[in-house]
């Protein structure tokens, strides 16, 4: 389960550092944005964050991996100035451990749970404005 969370993860970033290299980007202005994610004030583990388009707001979905809590999209791959609506996914363990065969070998594996509430998942409505230049935006999500 967890492997499979670190696979999807990384397919995640390959796709976001790969597509905005593709096609002509002359003239479009991105931005970076950095910060923390919580949940109830504790930090989400490892997980994804995406920025998708909304309004009028033109231009590719970006996003990043959260690792302990962080998240950084460079401009080069970031988003362009606008209005998003973001997307959170996040895991975190449980203290429970489990024994799976990977490769041949029997590894025991930590089990991990969604810790991010459906309302900030695939069908967010959470909205941000990224500015042109360098943001820094803290996303303090509750289960409420």
């Amino acid at each position: 389960m967890f492997l499979r969370l670190i696979v999807c993860s990384l397919l995640v970033s390959a796709t976001v550092t790969i597509l905005p290299g593709c096609g002509s980007q002359g003239g479009i202005q991105r931005a970076s944005v950095e910060g923390n994610v919580t949940v109830d004030g504790e930090p989400v583990d490892v997980g994804s964050i995406t920025f998708v388009p909304t309004g009028e707001t033109k231009g590719p979905a970006t996003g990043g991996k959260i690792v302990d809590g962080e998240y950084a999209i460079e401009s080069s791959g970031g988003p362009v100035p606008g209005e998003y609506l973001v997307q959170i996914t996040g895991r975190r363990g449980t203290g429970k451990f489990k024994k799976q065969e990977l490769e041949g070998e029997i590894v025991e594996t930590e089990v991990t749970e969604e810790m991010i509430p459906e309302k900030y998942r695939s069908g967010s409505e959470l909205k941000r404005t990224i500015e042109a230049g360098e943001n820094s935006m803290n996303l303090e999500l509750t289960n409420e």
